[in-house]
């Protein structure tokens, strides 16, 4: 039983884990709000109908937050071995490597083909900062990758681990 809240654990999010995550994450959450409210809106309607690319780029790498987020409340449950546990931490992993990890490479090749210049000459046509701001995102995310990848990995050997021993 959970004794923070008095609840069992591993079966369901408790209202105890939700109201936990909201005061813990309470920026996050704002920065979602204030993304879908304000952000997007005004990005979408005030750029007379151009770069939807870069739009849905941007859009496509909000598509891990629901994975990783209902693997951290699952988490919370201090009961995360059973399978919907880990085929949400596989789709984590899977939608934070693929939204959030390859879409940077993939952008300047985007960019590249439609500048028709190689990636090299795109490298030094491009403001410093951009690629500041581009390495540090991606290796931001590189680190969320790898700590999730860790964490999935001991969160799958803690099991076997309890059957190995006498």
């Amino acid at each position: 039983i959970n004794a923070e809240y008095g609840e069992p654990p591993g079966r369901y999010i408790s209202k105890g884990i939700f109201k936990r995550y909201v005061k813990r994450f309470w920026l996050t959450i704002f920065h979602h709000l204030f993304l879908v409210t304000y952000i997007y809106p005004k990005v979408l309607f005030a750029r007379n109908d151009e770069g939807d690319f870069l739009v849905a780029c941007i859009l496509f790498t909000e598509f891990s937050v629901p994975f990783t987020e209902l693997q951290w409340m699952m988490e919370s449950t201090l009961e995360p071995h059973n399978l919907r546990y880990i085929y949400i931490s596989m789709f984590a992993l899977a939608t934070t490597l693929v939204s959030r990890v390859l879409i940077v490479p993939f952008l300047y090749e985007a960019v590249s083909d439609h500048m028709n210049i190689s990636m090299l000459d795109l490298i030094t046509t491009i403001a410093p900062w951009w690629h500041v701001l581009a390495i540090s995102y991606l290796g931001y995310n590189i680190h969320q990758l790898g700590k999730n990848v860790v964490k999935v990995v001991i969160y799958l050997r803690i099991p076997y681990e309890r059957k190995k021993k006498p």
